[in-house]
């Protein structure tokens, strides 16, 4: 009975409060670390910050890529467009003033000009401010209907290269001026056939028109061909060819120094130009019997656009 009754109460379970138990089996929330799920978190985080940092550096790339080539573009138009502002307008404007100009001057020749030109005595008075100006000058040439109104000048003080790609005052600019290469003075050493050169520029200035007397009507157009000699005055001119010829030689040589031909040989040289023409000038075989060695004669050269002939 009492040892029954002690074995009986160490077999009866003991019976432990429900809270307790709670407390036993369900963790604190505080203690509780899930060191996975941190991981997990910081690895995605990185993942993210670094593809956030790309596509930022992309961005910043892809932004100095567009501005630079804005401001390339930019620079091209500016050049493109100060290139042709230059050549299209600012080259052909500054010919023209300096054609003006020297017009001016050759029209409004003063007694004080004449008196400080210091020009050589046979050389007409006329033509003192311009020779203030440039002592280079040695005439006037003026083509009325193809535009044609301006200075002429000798290069033997500078060279035919200079006046190819200078105006008559001086600046650089490839309308240049109008020249002949040898020295003009009296007596001997003047060449009867005088020959101008001029350029081709191609937009109607210089001596550009030249080329439209290769036609029919373009030689209509032309009202009267006149020169202004600083030594034998004014002169007007009878046109007896329009050619193509080579400065080489060829069936005319424009340079012929026709002071070293005799009358045969200069009738020879005007036929041969005659014929040469690529228009009808209206000048017979009668007229150019009638050539004499006091004949004068001006050849205007100047390079053909279509190839190597002048």
């Amino acid at each position: 009975p009492v040892q029954e009754q002690l074995v009986h109460e160490e077999i009866l379970p003991v019976e432990q409060p429900q809270e307790e138990l709670l407390e036993e089996t369900e963790p604190d929330e505080q203690d509780y670390e899930p060191i996975y799920e941190e991981e997990e978190s910081d690895l995605f985080s990185d993942i993210e910050d670094e593809d956030f940092l790309d596509i930022e550096s992309k961005k910043k790339k892809g932004g100095l890529i567009v501005a630079l080539i804005c401001i390339l573009a930019v620079l091209v138009i500016g050049i493109v467009g100060g290139y042709f502002a230059y050549t299209k307008w600012w080259l052909p404007k500054q010919y023209d003033d300096s054609v003006q100009s020297a017009k001016a001057a050759y029209s409004q020749t003063t007694a004080d000009d004449v008196a400080s030109a210091g020009m050589p005595e046979n050389y007409s008075v006329k033509f003192a401010t311009l020779y203030k100006q440039n002592p280079d000058v040695i005439g006037w040439l003026k083509v009325e209907g193809l535009g044609i109104d301006t200075p002429v000048v000798t290069a033997v003080r500078h060279s035919a290269g200079y006046y190819k790609s200078h105006l008559f005052g001086g600046e650089n600019n490839p309308y240049g001026t109008p020249y002949i290469e040898y020295a003009y003075d009296t007596g001997a050493n003047i060449n009867p056939n005088l020959v101008v050169y001029g350029n081709n520029t191609g937009d109607g200035k210089a001596f550009s028109k030249l080329e439209s007397l290769l036609t029919a009507d373009g030689l209509g157009k032309v009202k009267s061909l006149t020169t202004d000699s600083a030594l034998f005055g004014e002169e007007k001119w009878s046109i007896i060819s329009v050619m193509l010829a080579k400065a080489d030689g060829g069936d005319y040589n424009f340079a012929d120094n026709f002071k070293e031909l005799d009358s045969d040989a200069r009738t020879d040289a005007i036929k041969n130009a005659v014929q040469a023409s690529k228009v009808d000038t209206g000048l017979t075989v009668e007229d150019i019997s009638r050539v004499e060695l006091t004949d004068a004669f001006i050849t205007l050269v100047t390079p053909y656009s279509q190839d190597d002939s002048k």
